[in-house]
């Protein structure tokens, strides 16, 4: 993980403003999640509806074999064994 370093000014409202490269590199358009964590501040950008599609969906997993696949693999694997042994 990489960590960069930024520094940002607080206005006399209390805005702050997130420098242009730290919003590009973290995908932030309009809206950020802020969490505060062990007395740090943590700016994240807003889910997307894509991510939590993504979220929702869960790991991908992988296929099932069928039958003859098994089968199959399971001869391949006992003929190299036989030849190597």
């Amino acid at each position: 993980m990489i960590y960069m370093t930024y520094s940002a000014t607080i206005s006399s409202q209390g805005q702050l403003t997130i420098p242009a490269k730290v919003r590009r590199e973290l995908g932030i358009t309009k809206h950020v999640r802020l969490d505060v964590r062990n007395g740090e501040l943590i700016v994240q950008r807003e889910l997307s509806l894509e991510d939590i599609k993504n979220i929702l969906k869960g790991p991908s997993r992988p296929s099932k074999l069928s039958d003859r696949e098994q089968l199959l693999s399971e001869g391949a694997t006992a003929k190299y064994m036989a030849s190597n042994h």
